[in-house]
């Protein structure tokens, strides 16, 4: 019997559909092509930005190799700090010898431990002593950064204590943007890779629209630093807000090496945690997920990765597939990292889904520097009232873009699709040959980021 049309009006047959689609695939090409320097700088400069890429290329090969970095790494989310320095040690070791001190992880560590290229959460630094008592809950899932100006004064005098700071010839820098400005104010030379809004945690529209000029006018002007995003939509959003063209740099979660999909557990089905708002809070997907299961007859066990005992790379990479609700932050790391080690990897498709406080918030960054054109922009992230928005948003996601991540329409097109075995071999081969685009990208982009860093400090 023949499955009857999808009335719903953001059902991939629907025109709303199809015409947010084709704006969606427009968006995403445009952004594929932002390099940096950005569009403005090259411009204000003629072309000055580039010659110092160029120089700074130069510079090194007329150095001696590897050039020793020195880098002092701040942010409060180990995986977005691990990526750039992962790809730096696996594809660049003649280049570059890297020496990364970390400062204020929380988030996501425990996956890192042990590993020199991956941070522990910082417990014991004057920085993380700083950083956490600055940072004020608002509830279980979203902060603010208490006073950015004190913040910024403490912040500062931390650094001038700190000895690997004092050391490090290169700083990086994360979650919250706002350290950003700060660090670029000592005169090192910057690299900055972010996984959220660069607004996050300032709570004013004065706070935002100060820190949205430094970075147009100083930051992305400095022909020694370097930033990206890590997905399209978050690059978008940059733009919108301070006429940045940041490009986005995907993760290849190489800091998993040399953990790859293996399917030892074939009846166990990984599924992510839904901390906050918007999840876990009045209902259970683990739950639900099993209840439906074991009515049909499936011999799935759906798994909680919160219930782990043990959560290495190689721990996740045995699981049959992965089941990936979105939530309060949308898109983590963790659906990268998923999908780096091919693990076939489910996402429910509905633009609803972004809905979304930490990411798409409907009021958290009212601020611009100023408009930008429909055509480049036309649809805003925070009217969660404009359907044809959300679908378009919905496709900028990598739930929708990045190749090889399957999405299901209903719990019987879940099961379905987990009991194909050609579909999860399908899924695991387009997924392999995704992360080889995104490696080469990511291994062009930070060598490039480095090679300008360097220059700047012969």
């Amino acid at each position: 019997q023949p499955k009857p049309p999808d009335g719903r009006p953001w059902s991939s047959g629907s025109v709303a559909w199809a015409a947010a689609a084709d704006r969606a695939r427009r968006s995403l090409a445009a952004i594929a092509g932002w390099r940096w320097p950005p569009s403005h700088v090259v411009g204000a400069a003629a072309g000055g930005q580039r010659g110092a890429g160029a120089a700074a290329s130069g510079v090194a090969g007329g150095r001696g190799l590897p050039w020793e970095l020195r880098i002092w790494a701040y942010g409060t989310h180990c995986s977005v700090m691990a990526e750039p320095f992962s790809v730096l040690s696996k594809f660049s070791p003649s280049d570059f010898s890297l020496e990364v001190a970390w400062r204020g992880g929380k988030d996501y560590c425990s996956f890192h431990a042990g590993q020199w290229h991956g941070p522990e959460e910082d417990r014991g630094s004057m920085v993380g002593e700083v950083t956490h008592m600055f940072l004020h809950k608002l509830d279980s899932h979203e902060e603010v950064l208490r006073d950015p100006a004190l913040f910024a004064k403490a912040f500062r005098a931390a650094m001038s204590k700190d000895e690997a700071f004092l050391k490090s010839n290169i700083a990086f820098c994360s979650e919250p943007a706002f350290a950003c400005g700060v660090l670029h104010e000592t005169g090192k030379p910057l690299l900055g890779y972010f996984g959220v809004h660069v607004g996050f945690l300032l709570g004013s529209q004065e706070d935002q629209l100060a820190f949205y000029r430094l970075l147009r006018d100083r930051l992305a002007a400095d022909p020694r630093s370097s930033f990206a995003t890590k997905a399209p939509y978050i690059s978008l959003q940059v733009y919108y807000h301070t006429s940045v063209q940041m490009p986005a740099i995907r993760p290849a979660s190489l800091y998993t090496l040399p953990a790859t999909y293996t399917a030892e557990r074939p009846e166990d089905v990984l599924v992510n945690r839904r901390p906050g708002i918007n999840g876990g809070w009045f209902w259970d997907v683990v739950y639900i997920l099993q209840s439906f299961a074991r009515a049909f007859g499936h011999p799935y066990r759906f798994v909680s990765i919160g219930d782990l005992d043990r959560r290495s790379w190689e721990d996740l990479a045995a699981f049959r597939a992965a089941v990936y609700y979105p939530y309060a932050w949308l898109q983590t790391m963790m659906l990268y990292d998923w999908a780096n080690m091919a693990i076939p990897t489910f996402v429910p498709d509905s633009p609803l889904y972004t809905y979304s406080q930490g990411t798409n918030h409907r009021t958290a960054w009212a601020a611009t520097l100023q408009p930008v054109p429909e055509e480049e922009y036309p649809h805003h992230y925070a009217d969660w009232d404009d359907m044809p928005g959300r679908m378009y948003w919905w496709l900028l996601t990598d739930f929708r873009a990045l190749p090889g991540v399957t999405a299901f329409g209903s719990l019987g097109e879940l099961l379905g699709l987990l009991g194909s075995e050609a579909h999860l071999r399908e899924a695991n081969k387009r997924l392999r040959e995704g992360r080889l685009e995104r490696m080469a990208a990511s291994a062009t982009f930070w060598r490039e980021a480095a090679l300008r860093a360097v220059g700047a400090c012969v």
